[in-house]
């Protein structure tokens, strides 16, 4: 299950940028709780990332009731669309002391941030449904479809994702020159456990085995944080 730590670390990523900074003044959030209160969404979003911020999980999840009402009603609210999601993954976990765990609804947010366009909530579709998460049936074909529109859209870990099932034939034809495909761009994106795979995948390949691209894919995941990439160069001599 995800701390609300995890709310946080996804705001700071996919900000809103402008809202609800870490230096916003006392006198800003009167304000936006003023208009808040006069159903003005803009102000509530603001107010959400606030609280996620500063760890309030009662304020928190008065403003997450109060979207409940409004997000689906406005399109500007696209703009916006981690919010949706980030709502989403609320409602998922059972770690909150005031909030009620409701999946069909954190499923829904989920899929309404997916279908208009948030590669995160995307991405995470693809995992829910590629492992059976949350209740929702395994289901390799939709884990396929959600993976491939996040990584056409640049979304380095559903490139991982649609890498691995091109290679797996996960709801998809096998194609292993595609999963490399897919599996390169997201290490040349900065992927680190795309770029530990590659590093194996080329020392431990037969037909088109390459130690350079190894040790090369190897170090690039150890700068990028991968602590398995450094004992597999260490235990294999790279």
């Amino acid at each position: 299950m995800k701390k609300i730590v995890w709310c946080i670390v996804v705001l700071s990523l996919f900000g809103l940028q402008g809202f609800a900074q870490e230096s916003t003044s006392i006198d800003s959030v009167r304000v936006w709780q003023m208009r808040a209160e006069k159903n003005d969404v803009g102000a509530m979003i603001n107010l959400f990332k606030y609280y996620s911020q500063h760890q309030n999980e009662i304020e928190l999840y008065k403003y997450t009731q109060k979207l409940d009402d409004f997000i689906e009603e406005y399109n500007a609210i696209k703009i916006f669309l981690n919010v949706p999601y980030i709502i989403g993954l609320y409602y998922l976990t059972d770690d909150y002391s005031v909030t009620p765990q409701d999946i069909t609804k954190g499923i829904n947010y989920i899929k309404y941030a997916a279908e208009n366009g948030c590669t995160e909530a995307q991405y995470q579709l693809g995992i829910i449904y590629h492992e059976g998460r949350y209740g929702q049936a395994k289901d390799l074909n939709e884990s396929f479809k959600w993976s491939q529109i996040a990584a056409e859209l640049g979304h380095s870990g559903a490139m991982l994702l649609l890498g691995m099932a091109y290679n797996n034939g996960d709801g998809v034809a096998k194609n292993n020159e595609e999963g490399l495909r897919w599996i390169t761009q997201s290490a040349n994106l900065g992927n680190n456990i795309a770029a530990y795979f590659l590093g194996v995948f080329y020392f431990e390949a037969i037909e088109i085995k390459d130690v350079s691209k190894a040790r090369y894919w190897l170090q690039k995941a150890i700068e990028l944080g991968n602590e398995e990439a450094i004992k597999f160069k260490k235990e294999h001599g790279l």
